[in-house]
This record gives C-alpha cells, structure tokens and sequence, in this order.
C-alpha cells in the first residue's frame, strides 16, 4: 500500500477508534457521574481529537515504514510461553500477557510523561489546562504521538519482547482505553488495593490537581507501580477529588491556539524536576 493510501486508512481507524471510546466514556460517565462536565467542551474536544487524529496518523504510518525497513528485535525477550507450557495454567498468559505487556509499555510512558513536563512543557500544558476534565475532555497536542513513537514503541520494540503477546495491538489498545478512562469523573473505580497495581480515575486525577502538594506526582497511566518505584506517587483518599487545570493558564479554546499551542507557556510550577 502507497504512504498515502497508509495514512487514509490509519486515519480513518484513528478517528473511528477515538470517536467510538469517547462515545462510550460519554455514556459511562451519564450511568455513573462523579461530576459534571458541560456540553460545549466536550463538543470542542471533539474538534481537537479530530485535529489529533491527523498527527496521530501520520506519526503511525511514518512509524511503519519505518517498521518494515528496520524490522526491529527486542534484546530481551520474556519467555511466557515457557513459563506457562503446562495445560493447567496456559489459559492465564492471556491474561497475563497484556497486562505484562502494559506494564513494560507503561515503563517507557512514565519516562517519557516525566520528560514532556521538563522538557516539553509547552505542549503539554495544553493537556494540563483542561479544566472540565473528562473522558472526551482528554486531548493532547496534536504532535503527541510522535513523541509517544520515540519515547516508547521504539524504546519496546528494540528493548523487551513478550513471547506469547501476539501483538502490541492488544497492549495499545488497553491503553488507549485506559487513557480515556483516567480522565473521566465517574464514580467507577479500582480502589485502594488494585489501585497498587493499576492507576485509575481517582489516582491519575491527583496528577491533574491544582493543588501544591499534587504537583509532581502519578504520572503513570497503565500501572501506578512506577510511581511507586521512583517516588512519585500519591494515593488518594476516599474524598479527595481535587479541581483540575492550570491556574494561571486558562485552556485552549480555538482550534488555531490548539494547534499551535499557542498561548503564553508558564513555567511548570513545581512539576518540572526530574529527579
């Protein structure tokens, strides 16, 4: 297939995938409200995530031309098909699996999101400045992808393979979801014993807080592990659902300011120290 033909159809999944999440995000979040988010900002997220959709798409087909020329090998590969040869036990690798593969992939994500609040600051506040924080209301810059190509499919691809994860399809579409779900107020949640292991709405809205003592923290999305490994973490109490944006960086309302982020960028109060 042509680079063009790639990038229709990558397209095309791009924004069906994201409309179709965001349609059920939408639907959870009316069945089981924690807070509520108005009509209007969902409505202009929707023209940012099909803005996104383009660089999301063109950064995916880039990513698999380059694919097919370097054919990639993980230096390390993590032998699950052995570990669980035996009969009994080999229905769980595919459960195991994914979530294996989740928290390899979310490894590489935690770096990378510790590196776009010091480095890419003014990028990333366009995330940051969402004030009605939703499931829809969850966009990122547009040249997000890019990033995430650099910081982690390459990183996974070269690195750490999983024998028996048929395909990172699996693992990236768990983490889209996971994406969309960490940003809705729902009432839905892991509670305080999964939430050790994966982040949920609760934990990652601590990361959005516009509170002092939030800064610089949960900055997982698949796993709260790393955080708990390096330090950053903050588990929420029952009542803790802080207000969400940037104080003095009100969010982006058009699709020109979004596109070039365009808007005065503050310096990351507090967020930025990578340790």
């Amino acid at each position: 297939m042509s680079f063009v033909g790639s990038l229709t159809s990558n397209l095309y999944t791009t924004w069906l995938s994201t409309l179709s999440i965001a349609a059920m995000m939408w639907g959870i979040e009316r069945l089981f409200p924690k807070a509520a988010v108005s009509t209007g900002s969902q409505l202009r997220a929707l023209k940012f995530w099909l803005v996104a959709g383009v660089g999301t798409a063109t950064a995916i087909t880039i990513y698999g031309s380059l694919g097919e020329w370097l054919n990639p090998r993980p230096l390390l590969i993590i032998p699950l098909n052995s570990w669980f040869r035996s009969p009994a036990i080999h229905w769980s690798m595919y459960i195991v699996a994914p979530l294996l593969g989740m928290i390899v992939y979310d490894f590489f994500g935690y770096w990378l999101h510790r590196a776009q609040h010091r480095w890419f600051w003014r990028l990333h506040a366009v995330h940051h400045s969402i004030e009605e924080l939703s499931g829809i209301n969850s966009y990122f810059h547009w040249s997000e992808q890019f990033f995430r190509i650099a910081f982690i499919s390459l990183p996974a691809a070269y690195l750490v393979g999983i024998d028996g994860l048929e395909s990172v399809f699996v693992i990236e579409l768990l983490l889209k979801i996971q994406g969309y779900y960490l940003h809705s107020p729902n009432s839905i949640h892991f509670g305080p014993v999964m939430r050790r292991v994966i982040a949920d709405n609760r934990f990652h809205r601590i990361h959005h807080s516009v509170e002092p003592e939030h800064f610089d923290r949960n900055f997982g999305a698949g796993t709260s592990l790393w955080d708990q490994l390096f330090g950053t973490a903050h588990f929420p109490t029952d009542d803790e659902w802080p207000a969400t944006g940037l104080p003095d960086q009100p969010e982006v309302r058009t699709v020109s300011g979004y596109l070039l982020a365009s808007r005065e960028p503050t310096a990351d109060p507090g967020r930025a120290a990578l340790a």
